[in-house]
């Protein structure tokens, strides 16, 4: 059923022998070993079916909004997973805590109990949301001693779940500041309070929890560290698919406002819209017709009015920018239909009339 055919090429050149002194050739020795960390390794970059992120912080870190973000993400993620957030404070609230600083006391017995009931109701849902087909949730609290840690591990473990601790540190004068604020302003516990209650009972709940919070020390879990929500990021053991994934993702977290412009760019020279052809796809860099033309200086215009400051900074950066007035108009006239390319200029029309 098969042909092969042997072509004789001569002699086969071996490569000539390395003569490795010492040091050299232990590391070619290694080469062949299998440490235990290699088998542990191996082991966490199994693909688990279910992956639980626990969130772990003092109050006011970002915790909650971390949460959100990363549930976006990992619906968006390899065409998007089943996930959900348990957000404890929900739970608690729904029990009939009115979220009082005092509450979080961990003096306060009576409390501590209804907190842990709290914990107890999420935990139930999250497990089984996992046996209903979830692939990722995220169990937001503060989770902030070992002891509540090691529960969770022990719920997670003995279902095959595993687990990956994302603990959010912030100590940034100006992070907190501006998380405090974003935490009154959409907590339903600080609805009837005004602004300086609510920080300083936001502020009396931090000292409550600070009296018992333990960080993540133990190395034998796997763990990811976000400092003041900025690009640096600790992690520890995290080896499974898509827990590498998360480790870039949370390098980009920001809680700065930024303005994000998508746009279409202009038509280019022979592009009709009646015409079932993208010239988009034939050349990418194609002139723009008079009409985009116009819109490339309109585009142009309007980044002007609306990010006066931004290009402010990128002038005082870079010289050849404030040297050409027209540097913008420039960048607009790249005629680059990105994710558009394979779409003719009909379908653009009928079906986005406004954009097109």
């Amino acid at each position: 059923f098969f042909s092969m055919l042997f072509i004789d090429t001569g002699p086969v050149m071996q490569p000539p022998s390395l003569n490795l002194g010492g040091y050299y050739r232990g590391s070619t020795d290694q080469i062949s070993r299998f440490f235990t960390a290699d088998r542990l390794r191996a082991e966490l970059t199994r693909n688990q079916r279910h992956l639980c992120l626990v969130m772990v912080g003092l109050p006011g870190r970002g915790k909650s909004f971390i949460s959100r973000k990363l549930e976006v993400f990992m619906k968006w993620k390899d065409g998007g997973h089943a996930v959900k957030v348990f957000n404890v404070g929900k739970y608690r609230r729904n029990i009939g805590d009115t979220g009082d600083a005092n509450f979080f006391d961990p003096d306060n017995a009576s409390a501590m109990g209804q907190r842990q009931q709290a914990a107890d109701a999420a935990m139930d849902d999250m497990l089984n949301f996992f046996e209903e087909g979830g692939e990722v949730g995220i169990f937001d609290a503060t989770n902030s001693t070992r002891s509540r840690r090691q529960w969770i591990l022990e719920k997670a473990h003995g279902r095959g779940i595993a687990v990956v601790f994302i603990e959010s540190i912030c100590d940034d004068p100006e992070v907190l500041e501006e998380n405090f604020l974003n935490k009154i302003k959409h907590s339903p516990d600080f609805a009837n309070m005004d602004l300086g209650t609510a920080m300083a009972d936001l502020r009396d709940r931090i000292h409550n929890y600070e009296k018992v919070y333990e960080t993540i020390d133990d190395n034998h879990l796997t763990y990811i560290k976000l400092f003041n929500l900025q690009s640096k990021v600790m992690c520890n053991r995290a080896y499974g698919r898509l827990t590498k994934s998360l480790l870039p993702f949370l390098t980009s977290i920001h809680i700065a406002p930024r303005p994000i412009w998508l746009c279409r760019s202009g038509l280019p020279v022979g592009d009709q819209k009646d015409e079932d052809h993208n010239p988009f796809a034939e050349c990418k860099v194609s002139p723009l017709s008079e009409e985009g033309e116009q819109f490339a200086i309109a585009l142009a215009d309007f980044i002007r009015c609306r990010m006066v400051a931004y290009v402010q900074s990128i002038e005082s950066a870079n010289p050849a920018v404030h040297e050409d007035g027209h540097a913008l108009e420039k960048c607009v006239r790249r005629s680059d239909g990105q994710i558009c390319d394979t779409a003719c200029a009909k379908v653009m029309a009928s079906t986005l009339p406004r954009s097109f």
